[in-house]
Order: C-alpha cells, then sequence, then structure tokens
C-alpha cells in the first residue's frame, strides 16, 4: 500500500521540475510554488511528501514558514530584545531568507536554497523519514527496530487484524504513532499522545476500531494529508503579508 507508482513517480516530477524560471521569486510566484508542492501531498503518501519537502528536495513552503516565524518571534521582542543578540540573529536570518526568494529564479533554485539554509541554521527535523522511503539509506536495522517497537505496541492494544499483516515499509504513518507515540510535525503534534491515554484508546480515537494494517494507514494517512494541506494553505495565505506582490 501507498507504493508509489510509475505514474505517481513522474507526476511528482513534473510538478517538482518542470516550473517557469522568473527574474525572482515575488509573491505569485511563490504562491505558485507552494501550490505545486500542495499538489504533490495530493499525489503520494503525505510522509512522504513532508520527507521530500524537508530532507532531500527543499520546500519554498518551509521557507515561507521560516520567514513567518521569525518575522513573528521578532515582532514579539522589546526594542531592547530586538537590538540583543537574540533579535539581531532573527533579524539576520529574515534577510537571508528575503535574499534566496530574491536570487532565485525558479521554485528548484528556492527549494535547493531552503535545505542549504536549514542545515546551516539547524532547522532540519529531529526525526529523519528516510528510513520509510529510501532503501538502502540506513541499513535493515534501523527499519527492523520501528518495525519490532510497532508491533509490540499493536500487540499490547490488541489490535490482532492489524498485527497481522502490519510492516514498517508499508504502513509509515502507523509505524511512527505506534513506536514514538506521535504523527510526526505533519500534524503539529495534534495527536500526539496524553501521559495517561493508553495506546488502545488512542488508536481507537485516531484510526477507529482494529482492521487491517492497511485500512489504518489509509484512514491515518488521509488525516495527515488533510492537515499537511491546510497547514500549507495557511503558509501561502501567511505569503501575502511577508513578500511583496
Amino acid at each position: 500500500m501507498f507504493k508509489q507508482s510509475i505514474r505517481g513517480a513522474v507526476t511528482v516530477s513534473l510538478l517538482l521540475i518542470g516550473q517557469a524560471s522568473f527574474a525572482s521569486l515575488k509573491l505569485s510566484e511563490i504562491k505558485k510554488c507552494i501550490s505545486n508542492e500542495m499538489d504533490v501531498v495530493r499525489v503520494v503518501h503525505p510522509l512522504k511528501a513532508e520527507y521530500l519537502r524537508a530532507e532531500r528536495d527543499g520546500s519554498v513552503t518551509e521557507l515561507i514558514n521560516m520567514l513567518k516565524e521569525d518575522t513573528e518571534d521578532l515582532d514579539m521582542l522589546t526594542e531592547a530584545e530586538a537590538a540583543s543578540t537574540r533579535g539581531k540573529a532573527l533579524t539576520k536570518e529574515i534577510g537571508e531568507i528575503e535574499d534566496v526568494l530574491e536570487q532565485s529564479k525558479s521554485c528548484a533554485d528556492a527549494r535547493k536554497a531552503m535545505l542549504k539554509f536549514a542545515n546551516i541554521y539547524e532547522k532540519k527535523p529531529l526525526l529523519s523519514l528516510s528510513v520509510f522511503f529510501e532503501k538502502g539509506v540506513h541499513g535493515d536495522s534501523e527499519l527492523q527496530q520501528w518495525n519490532a517497537e510497532a508491533r509490540e505496541s499493536l500487540k499490547n492494544a490488541g489490535y490482532i487484524k492489524a498485527l497481522a499483516n502490519f510492516e514498517a515499509s508499508r504502513h509509515p504513518a502507523l509505524a511512527l504513532l505506534l513506536a514514538s507515540g506521535e504523527t510526526t510535525s505533519v500534524l503539529d503534534e495534534q495527536f500526539m499522545l496524553e501521559r495517561d491515554e493508553t495506546m488502545k484508546s488512542a488508536l481507537k480515537a485516531i484510526v477507529g476500531e482494529d482492521a487491517s494494517a492497511d485500512i489504518l494507514e489509509e484512514r491515518l494517512a488521509e488525516k495527515m494529508r488533510k492537515e499537511s494541506v491546510a497547514r500549507m494553505s495557511a503558509v501561502s495565505a501567511a505569503a501575502n503579508e511577508l513578500i511583496r506582490k
């Protein structure tokens, strides 16, 4: 399940690569870049789309989100704090992001710059998703660990039907939920487990009653997809206030 077809892979490549070249990225072009990335979320597993944006191909959406968060943080500082080391660092980051957008001649240029920027400022995700989507990068041992921990959680929760065909490589969203207790930042931790909540009650609330792992993965992935698209739409809307037209 969720194995990307050849047609799907071609579609993603066209969405991410086949884009016009601009003198620089202004508001309308930035919104087109974000729209393309939203289309990718609709084509592939939402975690695969998250992996592509955050770790492999880069993302204009994430670049604008960095600009949004830095601007909001700076606006919250007092005048004295804005003149401090923290304030100067935020101002520097904001200026560098604006320079990236000004100098980028395509969505691809900006995405690549975003990855470089994330590396420099240590804004890469704490949890790498490559283990689920890039075979051979981590070796089998890490994926086997995810698989074992997730299966143990299913067993403890009494989800026998799901346990019968669960595989971390085929059910990455379930694996993350079962082994780490969250569905990653794609959902802004909306479904993170509370301290007094059992995995069984969490599974029931998030994906419903016990069923095939394929069905549970589909339910969870669809929730993640909706949340991801909504988040990206919000970032696109925020660009109206952050980027010159």
